[in-house]
């Protein structure tokens, strides 16, 4: 069924992945919510290209939590959609740059 909600919404992104679908109020109406976490694999630092490697046993990126964020969508059978985003938060070690993933879909 997940996989139904890339083709219905047109997702190209294969880094994205859905968790599931709600029906929630939002400001005093009825919304479908779809839930979905975006973590891709990185391979270096976007600020001074930092590998990600293997230093003293530790990795040079580490995962530093989510960002959520809320992307309206186009209405559904006439009821409004959004797409709650996890976004992946990481922190570079060498570097001490703290970045989120993002996507071409926001």
């Amino acid at each position: 069924m997940l996989n139904h909600i890339r083709i219905m919404l047109q997702i190209k992104d294969k880094n994205i992945t859905f968790s599931g679908v709600t029906e929630e109020e939002i400001k005093g109406q009825l919304t479908n919510v779809i839930h979905a976490t975006l973590s891709p694999e990185l391979r270096s630092c976007p600020k001074n290209g930092c590998k990600n490697d293997s230093v003293n046993g530790k990795q040079t990126f580490v995962k530093n939590g989510k960002k959520i964020t809320t992307i309206r969508l186009a209405p559904f059978n006439y009821i409004p959609t959004v797409m709650k985003l996890e976004k992946q938060r990481y922190y570079c070690r060498e570097c001490n740059h703290h970045w989120t993933a993002d996507t071409s879909l926001v």
